[in-house]
């Protein structure tokens, strides 16, 4: 039995954002070592209002499908805000610290996604 073709597309693309998303997190994981947490799980699922979401407690990290299409350091900056979950479950002043050390810069990063891209 065939696979239709646009099954086939949606295989190999699921296939490049999974490489790609290995290969940010991948980056991402050495700033997280001083914390001593394990290499997350990564996930793809369509989501209509996050970027990201993090299950702290099974060590997986779920990211939009729509990421592929944005900026390569608001990926980064979805990874490490994801990653930090799993130091700071929550979104405190530590959570935000936790983010601070290893991306100093996340706020331009976020200010430019959307000042760009917000209506995408």
């Amino acid at each position: 039995m065939r696979t239709s073709t646009t099954h086939y597309t949606q295989e190999v693309d699921r296939k490049v954002q999974m490489k790609i998303f290995h290969e940010l997190a991948e980056e991402i994981y050495p700033l997280f070592e001083q914390y001593q947490i394990a290499y997350p799980i990564i996930k793809i699922r369509r989501m209509r209002a996050r970027w990201g979401t993090c299950q702290y407690r099974k060590g997986v990290i779920i990211l939009n499908s729509r990421l592929i299409e944005r900026p390569r350091e608001f990926v980064k900056y979805v990874l490490v805000h994801e990653f930090a979950h799993f130091v700071q479950p929550n979104h405190s002043k530590a959570f935000y610290k936790v983010i601070e050390e290893v991306m100093p810069n996340w706020k331009g990063i976020v200010a430019h996604e959307k000042e760009n891209f917000a209506n995408r």
